[in-house]
């Protein structure tokens, strides 16, 4: 004897419902569509291959967050209607005195309205003010990097730039430090995509330092450190050719003989009127 129709309905509605908790106890996404390397227990961090259109943040959770928050969510809703279905005398008159002061509580709802939305207002252009250079940095660096990166990276479009990209926002001063976490396949020239990095974000003078090994393969990119000036310390002799130098001997001003010379080689200044030597003249 074959199934009614209704009784095939019964089967397709419960089948689909079983296979809806699977999901939700597994922390997959209800669709049941896998868009990233994402498991129960490890967080995604790459996007997986022939995935189409935008790719929300909650498929990089791991299986046991999205759990967890929907259990949650679970959870507050059935308390709320256990509790609304305890004492229906009170839950109806609860509702029948608001709807009599109705006035009053539309009042009350506009004006926590306004505050929340004052509230809300205010947050949202300080936090908008703090996170500009964030912001500004995302646009005018990390984009056209991680557009650049893609395709040697072997990577997809689609792909969070804040989760293989960790640029700080003055990477460009001697002691920043960049780092870009790799694919784990590895099949990428390392070439490539150092000339791709240096070009793209406007480096000079810096080094590369790879790390491949483990399943969080990465590259950090630091400025060259020159080695300083060295200073001579303070007692140390002159340099040779200093001390080489020769000093002319000093010029005599006075109608004397210059120091260390005999009387016997003076010769008389014309400019003077005295024309003996000075030794000669002390002694008279």
């Amino acid at each position: 004897m074959g199934q009614s129709r209704f009784d095939r309905q019964v089967e397709e509605t419960a089948g689909s419902l079983v296979v809806g908790i699977g999901k939700i106890l597994a922390g997959r996404d209800l669709d049941g569509v896998r868009r990233t390397d994402a498991t129960f227990w490890r967080a995604g961090t790459r996007i997986l291959p022939k995935t189409e259109g935008r790719v929300p943040s909650r498929s990089y959770r791991a299986g046991w967050q999205r759990l967890a928050s929907r259990m949650a969510v679970g959870g507050a809703i059935g308390g709320s209607g256990y509790l609304t279905t305890q004492d229906l005398d009170a839950t109806e008159r609860t509702v029948r005195e608001l709807w009599e002061n109705r006035d009053q509580v539309l009042a009350t709802l506009e004006t926590g309205g306004i505050t929340a939305g004052s509230a809300t207002a205010v947050g949202g252009i300080a936090y908008g003010v703090l996170t500009r250079e964030r912001r500004e940095l995302r646009r005018e660096w990390v984009e056209p990097l991680h557009q650049a990166l893609a395709g040697p990276l072997g990577i997809a479009d689609q792909t969070d730039t804040g989760r293989y990209l960790h640029i700080p926002k003055n990477f460009s001063d001697e002691d920043a430090r960049i780092r870009v976490d790799l694919p784990t396949h590895l099949r990428f020239s390392r070439d490539v995509v150092a000339d791709v990095i240096t070009q793209k974000l406007a480096l000079e003078g810096v080094t590369f330092s790879w790390h491949p090994a483990g399943r969080k393969p990465h590259v950090l990119v630091k400025k060259t450190r020159r080695p300083p000036r060295r200073r001579p310390r303070s007692g140390t002799p002159r340099r040779a050719s200093w001390s080489r130098r020769r000093r002319s001997p000093p010029r005599s001003s006075g109608s004397g003989p210059a120091a260390g010379s005999s009387p016997s080689t003076w010769t008389p200044n014309p400019l003077t009127s005295s024309s003996t030597p000075p030794r000669a003249a002390a002694s008279q």
